[in-house]
């Protein structure tokens, strides 16, 4: 009797054993993986490039107009980048992933400053947007002002996790 008990609880010790083996194995491959993830550095803020996709297909990259650190003086192009888009026309742009994976807002400027809109997305709502050639507002003389400017804003942390650079 005595030795069944005994072995009983060999096996019972055996298994716990087991079990806390596994489960540090497990914890220590998922804080490894973190680890790695965490390290990767993502794409600098200048090097990142929207893909505007026309009606008819044809794609284009679009780099960044304006970035800076926060604190530090803003650099921008002299100018930006400008795409044609008729009055009834639309294009999609899509967001690189460094930008859609956390909130991010988007500006449109139309020739009636009251037709401006803003829209603000939270991380992986979306990962691209279609913009219209003009509002869909009506302004006082009963036209649709048109698009002169899209703006996309999103605050990008470095590596370091100190700096922010919108």
């Amino acid at each position: 009797k005595k030795q069944r008990r005994r072995a009983a609880q060999r096996t019972q010790l055996f298994t716990f054993l087991g079990i806390v083996v596994l489960v540090a194995v497990v914890a220590g491959v998922v804080l490894s993986v973190q680890k790695f993830l965490d390290s990767r550095g993502g794409t600098d803020p200048e090097d990142l490039r929207i893909t505007a996709v026309s009606a008819d297909g044809e794609e284009t990259e679009l780099a960044p107009w304006a970035v800076w650190a926060d604190g530090d003086a803003r650099s921008e192009d002299d100018t930006p980048t400008a795409i044609t888009l008729p009055a009834d026309g639309e294009i999609t742009l899509r967001l690189p992933s460094d930008v859609y994976d956390h909130d991010w807002t988007m500006l449109q400027f139309y020739e009636d400053d009251g037709a401006n809109v803003s829209n603000s997305y939270a991380a992986n709502e979306a990962k691209e947007v279609t913009v219209g050639g003009s509002s869909g507002k009506t302004a006082a003389d009963g036209s649709h002002p048109r698009l002169i400017g899209v703006e996309i804003q999103s605050v990008l942390i470095d590596g370091s996790g100190d700096e922010e650079e919108p």
